[in-house]
């Protein structure tokens, strides 16, 4: 499931049972986004004090985060590049989004990518689409950020419709993740985020199923994801 602001209220809880006084020294996420989001959210609880729940928004953290570095093992979350760390709380489902939630180093390796499941490859690939889609077209997008979405959007375009390049893919969420960086998401992650409070959907395929409901707004990029669906005969909820 998605991962929840008790979940890392309970990491940190067991961590400093187990060590004291004396924090890590670092925090590494070995994983898909939510993994790498509860690595972040981790990090900066240590030295924060309250629930993860206080820090949902934005700049609200106070205190340096332990040092962190993130290993993906999907691509399209963008989880390693960005400044915020995705969760569900009580009452709301929001980053925490703040410079300390920021990888202090990445380790990208495509084999990692080479077995995963085709509909989780799929899933975390169309979120990354998504995610430059809503970014090339906001108004929010900038000089820096549309290269990084038009960049990543065309290789997961050419990685499930034409030839597996998992150098490639790998690299595209992270400029993905530069793109949304520099802009913002749109329509679809606006009503995904409630599909996934409320229903419990993981947060690709919530993507999914409202993306492919907004083509009076996302045009031929729309079809291209229905293109996308039915040559790898994926059933969307």
């Amino acid at each position: 499931r998605e991962p929840k602001t008790g979940d890392i209220d309970a990491i940190c809880a067991t961590i400093v049972k187990r060590k004291g006084d004396t924090l890590p020294r670092v925090v590494v996420g070995i994983g898909g986004g939510g993994t790498m989001d509860v690595a972040k959210a981790v990090s900066i609880m240590l030295t924060n004090p309250g629930s993860a729940a206080d820090y949902q928004g934005w700049d609200l953290v106070r205190n340096t985060a332990i040092p962190k570095i993130s290993v993906p093992t999907l691509s399209g979350t963008w989880a390693e590049a960005t400044r915020t760390a995705v969760l569900t709380g009580p009452v709301k489902k929001l980053g925490i989004n703040s410079n300390y939630s920021i990888y202090d180093a990445i380790l990208l390796d495509p084999e990692l990518l080479k077995t995963v499941p085709i509909e989780q490859e799929f899933y975390s690939g169309m979120d990354n689409f998504i995610h430059c889609v809503e970014a090339s077209h906001g108004s929010a997008m900038n000089a820096m950020g549309r290269p990084f979405a038009m960049q990543a959007k065309s290789v997961v375009e050419d990685f499930f419709l034409k030839e597996k390049n998992y150098d490639d893919y790998m690299v595209a969420s992270l400029l993905g993740g530069c793109s949304i960086a520099n802009s913002s998401v749109g329509i679809c992650h606006a009503l995904s985020y409630g599909i996934a409070f409320i229903l419990g959907y993981r947060h690709g395929i919530a993507n999914s199923i409202v993306f492919n409901h907004l083509e009076e707004y996302y045009g031929e990029n729309v079809v291209k994801f229905q293109q996308m669906v039915e040559k790898h005969n994926i059933q969307m909820p």
